[in-house]
């Protein structure tokens, strides 16, 4: 939750150099390079590093498995495995590989639903189950969120991220894009606020609640939002220049709707004129928040 991504592969590096086979490090370090993905929106450059990863966690998981370790660690084992397999099949989809990330999706799936009803029941199941639910399930009519099982899959993610595990957190962002995306503008601000209470400085959080608020129409609060995003995007190492181009971009569109084009285009320009490294134009949303942004300035001209 602080984001300090180069401190937690620290930490995990260091138990790795003595115990390279400890799965449960290599477990924790791929979930950190999957957050940090997340947060940088970084798939297209740090994807297949992921997938490599993903799969050497699986080559260990698959030997302490062959070992026939104790019921309890062997549930710890398969929901690792689970979890991975899910980790890997979301990098995939998120680059384009949708068949491959289907057939990661379904093993993991298989696996949850093998835990949920057979073994001790985790609460990151019910996470991993919620996703499948929503976005994959009722015979993959690939429009999300509609029938039985999509309904079922919003109710498990609303109980993992209401749960005590320290990955709940995941669930709350998972839960919270689906809420904007249902246009569920003011439940997504009121979960993102009260996770902020805690964590004020936490990226994904305050880039939800900015676009709930732009949702609702509050513009004002948008601007200070998108500005605060943008301030504090700029400051990372390294900057998140997703971040910072959505700011801009929720203060342009802000000033946009409040019919002060001129503000409108500066914050637009001002947005344009930062000078990107060409590998971070290959992530996939710094492109569309720039042309958006390029939108927003001809926009402007022509009113």
């Amino acid at each position: 939750m602080r984001q300090r991504y180069g401190d937690a592969y620290r930490v995990c590096d260091s138990v790795l150099a003595v115990v390279p086979d400890d799965v449960t490090f290599r477990y924790m370090k791929l979930a950190v390079l999957q957050s940090q993905m997340s947060d940088y929106e970084s798939y297209a450059l740090d994807g297949d590093a992921c997938v490599a990863m993903a799969e050497s966690v699986l080559v260990r998981v698959e030997k302490r498995l062959t070992l026939d370790p104790p019921p309890d660690e062997k549930s710890m084992l398969m929901y690792v495995k689970a979890t991975v397999l899910g980790t890997a099949g979301m990098t995939k989809t998120k680059n384009g590989s949708i068949l491959a990330g289907i057939r990661y999706a379904r093993a993991s799936y298989s696996l949850y639903r093998n835990l949920l009803e057979h073994a001790t029941l985790f609460p990151d199941v019910l996470y991993g189950i919620g996703l499948f639910d929503y976005y994959l399930g009722d015979n993959l009519r690939w429009i999300p969120g509609l029938g039985l099982q999509a309904r079922r899959g919003i109710g498990y993610l609303y109980e993992a991220a209401d749960s005590d595990s320290p990955f709940r957190y995941a669930a709350k962002i998972s839960l919270l894009w689906i809420l904007l995306e249902q246009k569920k503008f003011t439940e997504a601000d009121s979960i993102a606020t009260g996770v902020l209470a805690n964590y004020p400085e936490h990226s994904v959080f305050l880039q939800i609640q900015l676009q709930a608020v732009f949702g609702v129409g509050n513009y004002q609060r948008a601007i200070v939002l998108g500005k605060e995003l943008a301030e504090r995007s700029l400051k990372r190492q390294p900057v998140n220049w997703c971040d910072v181009l959505s700011g801009y971009y929720f203060m342009a569109a802000s000033w946009l709707r409040l019919d002060d084009k001129q503000k409108a285009h500066t914050i637009a320009e001002k947005a344009l004129s930062y000078q990107i490294p060409a590998d971070t134009l290959r992530i996939d949303w710094v492109r569309k928040h720039r042309e958006r942004l390029v939108a927003i300035t001809e926009a402007c001209r022509r009113r």
